[in-house]
């Protein structure tokens, strides 16, 4: 692909990003001008946004033979250094961001480090990344994965916006009854502490929007549950609901006052 179909790609991503499935495809039947390497470029992209981390569809790694080259290039070699965070392996990428394994050295912790693909820094995706780091920091519950920290990072020549978050060291959700074979109660109850994580965030205006067993994470049995206000130690372990990237505060408005009504800054990360 030229640099102008790759730019025209990213500008479409930009603006299609926040659409439903039927204003796409209205969107790049209009704009793609029957450029079908644009059109496929920016379908692979969307897919992959919507993908659960890990995950990068083989349709969008074979389109465009140099975007192609510099996507093997780049998860053969990772910054060693992001902010404060030791950047251990790559885990995942997705269509503007990929998520790293990283150290935190105070307080020491591993946490799950996102940051945006180098290349897809405009200024529009750049708003919609800092809007996701908002919305997951309004969510403060045990069945959700917590965000620590956000801010930039200079590495070369370029700003990297980054959150750290919770690392989550478990299998999905359906792998998970599956091996520990747990009864009917025990997948009842777990699934009870699924919906209380969901509607934690529904009573914050927040919708996950691709809520599915790949984006339920499980603590291993044997661990410390939080239930309600009290704290148990059970066989069943602990949800986790990750991947909000695409989630979306249900009015402009009403995530605004949320913002205002914390009053938490996510550059600062909590002891």
């Amino acid at each position: 692909m030229t640099p102008e179909q790759l730019q025209l790609a990213l500008e479409l991503f930009e603006e299609a990003c926040d659409l439903s499935p039927h204003e796409r495809v209205a969107l790049l039947d209009s704009r793609c001008n029957g450029d079908a390497a644009v059109r496929a470029r920016v379908e692979a992209m969307l897919r992959d946004d919507e993908a659960p981390s890990g995950v990068l569809s083989s349709d969008a790694r074979g389109v465009g033979a140099e975007f192609l080259a510099a996507e093997i290039a780049s998860e053969h070699s990772h910054p060693e250094q992001i902010g404060r965070y030791r950047v251990v392996r790559e885990v995942g990428r997705g269509g503007m961001g990929v998520v790293y394994e990283a150290e935190q050295d105070n307080p020491r912790r591993r946490v799950a480090l996102k940051v945006i693909r180098d290349g897809f820094t405009s200024r529009q995706l750049v708003r919609r990344f800092e809007q996701e780091a908002h919305i997951l920091g309004q969510l403060e519950h045990p069945g959700i994965a917590r965000v620590y920290d956000a801010g930039s990072a200079h590495i070369g020549n370029s700003e990297w916006p980054y959150y750290a978050m919770e690392y989550i060291d478990g299998p999905p959700v359906h792998m998970f009854v599956h091996e520990q074979r747990l009864s009917t109660r025990e997948i009842l109850e777990l699934v009870a502490r699924i919906c209380d994580a969901v509607q934690h965030a529904h009573q914050r205006a927040i919708i996950h929007r691709d809520l599915k067993p790949a984006n339920v994470l499980v603590i291993e049995h044997g661990t410390t549950v939080a239930t309600g206000s009290s704290i148990v130690s059970d066989g069943i372990g602990q949800p986790k609901v990750v991947d909000f990237g695409i989630a979306r505060a249900t009015d402009t408005e009403q995530f605004e006052s949320i913002q205002t009504q914390t009053g938490r800054s996510l550059a600062r990360s909590p002891t």
